[in-house]
């Protein structure tokens, strides 16, 4: 968040140029005002920080691109390059330590990714002081990969998986080929290849043998276009979101018709408005509510905490697919 001040009175005199801060000679209080970019480039950190422990065990190793990625952040920039010796003090582990990790980063592969280089060398200072930087676009280009074959492997299992790699690597390949390359049945993989084309993951490509289009006189070829691919998952995603709102209203409503009834004695405190208003003042208000609704109460905040973390997280997906 940031601050900035403002005058209580429109009367208020103006403030000396490039004054700081509230005057002592105006009466003024501070407003606040939330840095949506900041909050961005925080997720970017967080997304790029999890990429990198996800395919390196050693905890080292997202510290050290924590501590890089942190440092472009709080300098303003897009990239800061560092030293060994500025990274090894913003991390507090040893130079000889942080060395052997910058050589594994800067040519270690992300597993199940093409892209090989997480760091970058960006210049020298001095005799043998290198200096490197983060390669985001990299780890963002990984993590969006991985929500690709996370939701592709729930819809379609391993086989689909397999499938749209081989369709991803560039070329187009006819049912043969992709049953030779992916170690499927013929019949699995041509059911497959008929769902992922009824879900627009993949493409068919008809390419007639002569002059006439007839169906058993054309070939037939896949593709897999992975930025189309990753739009249909933000739709997915906004279609699950909606699924999740809808989850919760339901379950409000379903507490709210069981407690909020005039016929019924132990209904709820007309103060409170909604039931969803109720769960959340169950701790500072416990007093004003019966066993029973204390009970129903309880649960409903537990279901919908529950629902609403998991809002958050296809907010963060969505995010991360639109490319931050």
């Amino acid at each position: 968040i940031s601050e900035a001040w403002t005058p209580k009175t429109a009367s208020a005199p103006p403030r000396a140029k490039g004054a700081k801060g509230a005057p002592a000679s105006e009466p003024a209080e501070p407003l606040f005002f939330l840095e949506s970019q900041s909050l961005w480039d925080l997720l970017r950190v967080e997304i790029c920080c999890s990429t990198v422990s996800s395919s390196f065990s050693e905890s080292e190793y997202a510290l050290v691109v924590r501590a890089m990625l942190e440092n472009d952040r709080l300098c303003g920039t897009e990239v800061t390059p560092m030293t060994i010796m500025e990274i090894a003090a913003k991390t507090g582990l040893q130079a000889s330590i942080v060395t052997p990790i910058l050589e594994k980063l800067l040519h270690a592969a992300l597993d199940g990714t093409k892209q090989c280089a997480v760091l970058k060398h960006a210049g020298q200072t001095g005799k043998a002081r290198f200096k490197f930087s983060v390669a985001k676009e990299v780890l963002l280009r990984a993590a969006r990969d991985a929500v690709a074959h996370t939701t592709i492997r729930r819809r379609f299992g391993a086989i689909g998986v397999r499938i749209f790699r081989l369709l991803t690597e560039g070329q187009k390949l006819d049912q043969r080929m992709i049953h030779d390359r992916a170690m499927a049945p013929v019949k699995k993989v041509r059911e497959l290849l008929y769902k992922m084309l009824a879900a627009r993951v993949v493409e068919m490509h008809e390419i007639p043998k002569g002059p006439e289009r007839v169906a058993n006189k054309c070939l037939y070829y896949w593709s897999a276009d992975e930025d189309r691919v990753r739009m249909e998952h933000v739709e997915w995603v906004y279609q699950a979101l909606f699924n999740l709102r809808h989850r919760i209203r339901a379950e409000v409503a379903q507490v709210q018709e069981t407690i909020s009834g005039d016929h019924d004695p132990e209904s709820l405190n007309p103060k409170y408005g909604s039931a969803i208003l109720a769960a959340k003042a169950l701790d500072s208000e416990a007093e004003d509510f019966s066993n029973a609704q204390i009970m129903t109460l309880t649960r409903l905040r537990r279901r919908t905490d529950v629902l609403e973390e998991e809002t958050e997280r296809l907010m963060e997906l969505i995010g991360l697919l639109r490319g931050l």
